[in-house]
């Protein structure tokens, strides 16, 4: 599958408008989202990720997977329904990021990116591809239960791309910056090799006290894929000219008329 060319409708996928512009994207990212935070996304008319996951029951719900509450000691936040979400999300024509936790949930999210429409939506998933096992000890001291369960098939990711036609974010599990540097070659190669299926973001998911070398961000953007980058940890001399951005900021988020 090569790269998609889009083409210029009323709207365009603010992702897919990022190489063009030359200017990032950054969205609003929140691991709550209860109906405080939810008027704050929708009075910004921004953007939101919106986490979804799945109980043994079939039982889909916002939030990470319940495993990862009980590891840490801690309630599930009191999020709102996913339908209460995309309802609200909708009518404040937010642009949405729909974090997948789970492979049983890709109907789900594929239905809700039918009804959404992909010129405003994201796919977003770690993948089994992108898994640098043996992980390196400071990666396995801070694994939660669902990181595992949580690398979806790449097949599976890049089948639900292409029936919904929204960019697709994909994110690696086991890299630090010590292994980046000694392993910089291979790293690469795995990871282009995997984006070449038409991935428009990989993120170098690393420690929080680690940020992606600019050198790798810069090769990414080179090969036409958008590295994924914590704004709001990264200085400004460490962030690639373009990018697609996270930010747990609802202000720091980009706004849409400008894309």
């Amino acid at each position: 599958m090569g790269r998609r060319q889009t083409i210029k409708t009323s709207f365009q996928n603010p992702i897919h408008r990022v190489f063009e512009l030359q200017k990032p994207f950054t969205f609003f990212h929140t691991h709550v989202l209860d109906q405080t935070v939810m008027n704050k996304a929708t009075k910004s008319g921004k953007s939101l990720e919106v986490d979804v996951s799945i109980d043994d029951n079939g039982q889909i719900f916002v939030g990470h997977p319940l495993s990862e509450y009980e590891f840490d000691h801690l309630p599930p936040p009191s999020n709102l329904p996913l339908e209460e979400v995309i309802a609200q999300s909708k009518a404040a024509n937010l642009f949405l990021v729909l974090d997948c936790k789970d492979v049983r949930l890709l109907p789900a999210v594929q239905k809700v990116i039918k009804g959404y429409g992909a010129e405003r939506c994201a796919i977003h998933s770690f993948t089994d591809a992108l898994s640098f096992k043996p992980w390196p000890p400071k990666v396995q001291a801070v694994a939660k239960p669902g990181w595992i369960p949580g690398e979806l098939p790449l097949e599976e990711l890049l089948e639900l791309k292409l029936a919904t036609e929204a960019p697709l974010i994909l994110s690696c599990h086991g890299l630090t910056a010590e292994r980046v540097e000694s392993e910089k070659e291979q790293i690469m190669k795995r990871v282009l090799d995997v984006a070449k299926n038409d991935v428009e973001v990989v993120n170098f998911y690393m420690p929080k006290d680690e940020l992606m070398p600019l050198d790798l961000a810069d090769e990414l953007i080179k090969q036409h894929v958008l590295p994924l980058i914590p704004v709001d940890r990264t200085p400004s001399e460490a962030c690639p000219k373009i990018y697609l951005g996270a930010t747990d900021i609802v202000e720091q988020a980009s706004d849409l008329k400008d894309f």
